[in-house]
């Protein structure tokens, strides 16, 4: 079977824009919370007392309202009230193809972002 470089550069984009990448990173794995059914976004800290309960980290080579939505399921189903959106981060990557007949270089752009997963902390 013979493929040509378009063919497998449509293969490569295709299996890179497929699917979210979430992370946690609990700050204690001793504690379990139940799942919220509801959840606050903050773009910057909130001025009442709250716990930090671990980072959620999302990436993908595609859109960024995908993963800002695959972050807030994960928040919510660690047992987050909210959280505490960091920066986008987008990163280019650039790969290339070369053979004696043909030479090719692509760029793919990836984004990730990053929130603190807090609880509120009863007054």
């Amino acid at each position: 079977m013979k493929f040509t470089l378009i063919t497998v550069v449509a293969i490569i984009a295709f299996l890179l824009s497929g699917c979210v990448s979430v992370s946690y990173l609990p700050t204690d794995e001793t504690h379990v919370y139940a799942p919220t059914n509801a959840l606050k976004v903050y773009w910057e800290k909130p001025d009442f007392s709250y716990a930090v309960i671990g980072m959620i980290i999302s990436e993908d080579y595609g859109e960024e309202e995908k993963l800002f939505s695959a972050l807030k399921k994960k928040a919510m189903s660690i047992g987050a009230h909210g959280i505490i959106m960091k920066p986008p981060i987008q990163q280019t990557e650039i790969y290339g193809y070369s053979s004696p007949y043909t030479r090719s270089i692509s760029s793919n752009r990836r984004h990730r972002l990053e929130a603190f997963a807090i609880r509120f902390n009863k007054p």
